[in-house]
């Protein structure tokens, strides 16, 4: 019985470790199967995280690296450079860069203890160009402290262990086919807060851009190229378009397509809701009504501005359709180019509850209907019907009508068709927001009734015209309000990221906030939920759960689907949120996409800010270091480092200062070494430059910019005749000269404080130690910290073994030998 128990324990185990052991590249996306061989990582050719491009950039890595070592050195430690390298490309890559636990990749992998020891014994002096921070901290001082930093709190996946664990290696078998899984979300407004985005979408010009609608009438663009938010609004509606800031009002700005030639044309369209004046007339069919109409659906063409392609031309609107609406609700909102270059148009029944004004069977009537426009035969005209329209020619029957017997069409998706094929292109499902029983989602066909408001779903609404109006189109889907209560159309997913959602409708409900999936099989529509991942896949910038009201569903150029959300349902609030689905199990290879937006997340290389670069041919080589400050707020200052190899550019009387304090500086250190003994150390030559005093500098600056000043102003020959050939300089910027009672400021005595602002206070706090003198510092970590610049001459030690750690700083001296850490 023990025995049994323990086996069960074990085997319960292994399934929780199976389950939470995913493989996960450092992007914190799934791994994938190379579509072209990897040269340089072979060992992960078949199921890797690195593709092509990312195997260039680690071979060109490994060539660096080998250029800088020494043929002896080199020979015993390539294995070590070029297997640790590839652990980027393994598929447990977050595992091994202990990224799950941070939610950051580290520098350097994991390793195990044995293998550790001896990278550690062989080739340590390489930590310098795998991780220069781990390098030159005092981790590296000793074994037991640098394997004891590299190792990792699961040690199922230490390298080169984990290639032989059945545990790890068992989660890749389950996850290189494509098989439906669990959703992960990133957010995409991370910095930007936005009311009730309603719609996404995208123009197909292949600039990459993502158009945003807010309910207030903003309008707003997000590249998925640059992931960066354009910081002017492209339509600003918020005085057209008429909403309130009560909860789950149904008004605002709801819609918006492109011309299928956007490119060229710059011609799209809006669908919002406006007041209605009180001198606007109602229709005769509809002005008997005993209903107020205080709102209007509108319908507009609108234009790019010719200067700017990412501002809307704001003088120009044509209005194509005005619809008065009775109520406030069950306005519609989508809006669509099809495959056939028409216009279509997705009208509710005009609000209330069961439809009071009959609206949606009435086909005199645009309430309840998918109308089907063409907006380029004429243009003098705001539009003309399609020829092949389905009611054309019948009597009391408006021709715009494609199909009839909708209550409140919210968000349809049109299938752009398989990649390559074009299979099921045009396809169009829309989802149907019921009233009481029953959520539907419509397949649109021509001519066709989906039946309200006799027909709520497949069950009767009104008993008396449930089975009596004519041919009935049944919905492809519904579900009762035991699962949601109100649906959210979506879109069909064609992107490349996630392959197991392929073909699927994504659709979600408002109020249940639960997702689905709609897919078609042998004629049949087979629905399923989509499970959220959890924190524990989704890691990074992912989350895991989703707790918000989801508003609507959007499409970019490249096919991936975007999820947009709300917290309080108000368009005075700014909590609404936008996120794109990501399948953290599957994914294609991402050279084979459209755009690939981790490939530098996949494989990020350390920075050589820290590591000299000088070829071994030179054996002198200048190192400047230079420290600059600049102002983040008013009381405090970031700083920061950059390592230039070459002299900062000075003026003629800076460079004659500096050549005459040169020569008192040789008179002065004349037979003395301030450096090392070339015995014992490996600096031969140290001499730091100073700088002339500020009272000596300023002097002679001040008196320069007099004399240019004498000569703009006289003339090139000296005459105040000769002023044609000088740029004239307005009194604003004109530099006046100095008095000579001005430059008593720079004799011994304090700088005066200038008091006018915190900006200008900082600025001649800045000033006056940016002409302080330079001083001779020992060169070593010290230096990092100084404010001013410092100039050196390194000189190796001839035979040296060490000859990776070139800085001055990574030389040290114990017991008479060099050591290179």
């Amino acid at each position: 019985m023990p025995h049994s128990v323990h086996l069960l324990i074990l085997a319960l185990f292994s399934l929780v470790s199976a389950i939470f052991s995913h493989p996960q590249c450092l992007d914190f996306r799934a791994p994938f199967e190379p579509t072209a061989p990897l040269g340089f990582c072979s060992e992960y050719a078949n199921y890797s995280c690195c593709e092509s491009s990312n195997d260039d950039k680690l071979r060109n890595e490994y060539a660096y690296i080998q250029r800088k070592s020494s043929p002896r050195l080199w020979g015993r430690c390539q294995g070590f450079v070029k297997q640790l390298l590839c652990q980027r490309c393994s598929p447990f890559a977050a595992h091994i860069y202990d990224a799950e636990t941070s939610g950051k990749p580290r520098g350097f992998p994991g390793l195990c203890s044995s293998y550790c020891h001896e990278f550690y014994d062989q080739c340590r002096t390489f930590v310098w160009f795998l991780d220069p921070g781990l390098a030159a901290s005092n981790l590296i001082a000793s074994k037991n402290s640098f394997c004891n930093s590299v190792a990792l709190g699961d040690a199922d996946y230490c390298y080169p262990e984990l290639k032989t664990n059945p545990v790890v290696l068992g989660t890749t078998e389950t996850q290189t086919s494509a098989t439906p899984g669990c959703l992960c979300l990133e957010k995409v407004n991370r910095n930007l807060a936005l009311s009730m985005p309603l719609w996404a979408g995208h123009p197909g010009d292949g600039s990459g851009r993502l158009f945003v609608i807010e309910q207030l009438g903003r309008i707003r663009i997000y590249n998925t190229r640059t992931k960066r938010w354009n910081f002017k609004c492209f339509l600003d509606l918020t005085l057209k378009a008429r909403t309130s800031p009560f909860p789950a009002d149904e008004r605002g700005a709801l819609g918006m397509t492109f011309h299928s030639d956007f490119a060229n044309n710059g011609r799209f369209f809006v669908f919002y809701t406006a007041l209605r004046w009180p001198w606007e007339k109602l229709p005769s069919d509809i002005e008997d009504l005993p209903y107020p109409f205080e709102d209007k659906v509108v319908v507009s063409e609108m234009r790019v501005s010719k200067h700017n392609r990412d501002v809307a031309d704001i003088f120009y609107e044509k209005v194509l359709v005005t619809l008065y609406q009775p109520f406030l609700n069950h306005n519609g909102g989508q809006i669509m180019f099809g495959t056939d270059g028409y216009l279509y148009l997705f009208f509710g029944d005009g609000g209330g509850a069961g439809d009071p004004i009959k609206g949606a069977q009435n086909k005199a009537l645009l309430y309840g209907k998918i109308l089907r426009l063409d907006v380029d035969s004429d243009p003098s005209q705001a539009y003309t019907i399609p020829p092949d329209n389905p009611f054309v020619g019948e009597a009391g029957v408006r021709p715009e009508i494609y199909a009839y017997g909708l209550r409140n069409p919210w968000r349809c998706g049109m299938d752009r068709g398989e990649r390559g094929t074009g299979n099921n292109a045009g396809r169009i499902i829309c989802g149907d927001v019921g009233q009481f029983r029953q959520e539907e989602l419509d397949l649109v066909k021509p001519g066709v009734n989906y039946g309200w408001n006799g027909r709520e779903g497949f069950e009767c609404y009104d008993q008396a015209l449930c089975g009596n109006m004519g041919t009935e189109e049944l919905p492809i889907f519904a579900y009762n309000h035991t699962v949601g209560k109100s649906v959210t159309g979506g879109v069909f997913y064609r992107g490349c990221e996630n392959p197991a959602l392929d073909g699927e409708y994504i659709y979600g409900d408002y109020v249940s906030k639960r997702l689905f999936a709609l897919n078609e099989s042998d004629g049949d529509w087979v629905n399923r939920e989509l499970q959220m991942c959890g924190d524990e896949m989704c890691q990074g910038c992912l989350q895991g759960t989703l707790d918000e009201n989801i508003l609507s569903f959007g499409e970019d150029e490249d096919g991936e689907i975007y999820i947009m959300t709300t917290k309080s349902s108000s368009s005075i609030v700014f909590d609404g949120s936008i996120y794109k689905i990501i399948d953290p199990s599957t994914r294609n290879d991402p050279s084979t996409c459209a755009s690939d937006l981790t490939k530098d997340d996949r494989v990020s290389l350390p920075k050589r800010s820290f590591v000299w670069e000088a070829d071994k041919d030179k054996p002198h080589a200048k190192i400047v270091v230079r420290i600059s400050r600049r102002k983040k707020t008013k009381k405090r200052q970031r700083k920061s480092t950059s390592v230039q190899t070459r002299q900062p550019r000075l003026g003629r009387t800076e460079k004659k200062l500096l050549a005459k304090e040169r020569e008192t500086s040789k008179k002065r250190y004349r037979g003395r070494n301030p450096g090392l003994e070339p015995s014992t150390g490996d600096i031969t030559t140290y001499r730091g430059t100073r700088r002339k005093s500020a009272k000596v500098r300023n002097k002679k600056i001040g008196r320069r910019r007099q004399d240019g000043w004498r000569k703009r102003k006289m003339g090139r020959n000296g005459s105040k005749s000769d002023l044609s050939s000088f740029r004239k300089v307005p009194s604003s910027k004109r530099k006046t000269p100095k008095r000579k009672n001005k430059g008593k400021r720079f004799k011994g005595r304090k700088r005066k404080r200038n008091r006018k602002s915190e900006s200008s206070r900082h600025w001649s706090k800045q000033s006056r130690g940016r002409w302080k003198s330079r001083r001779r510092v020992k060169y070593d970590k010290v230096c990092e910290k100084r404010k001013y610049w410092n100039s050196f001459t390194i000189k190796p030690r001839e035979n040296q073994e060490c000859d990776l750690c070139r800085a001055a700083f990574v030389y040290t001296e114990s017991q008479g030998n060099d050591v290179c850490l």
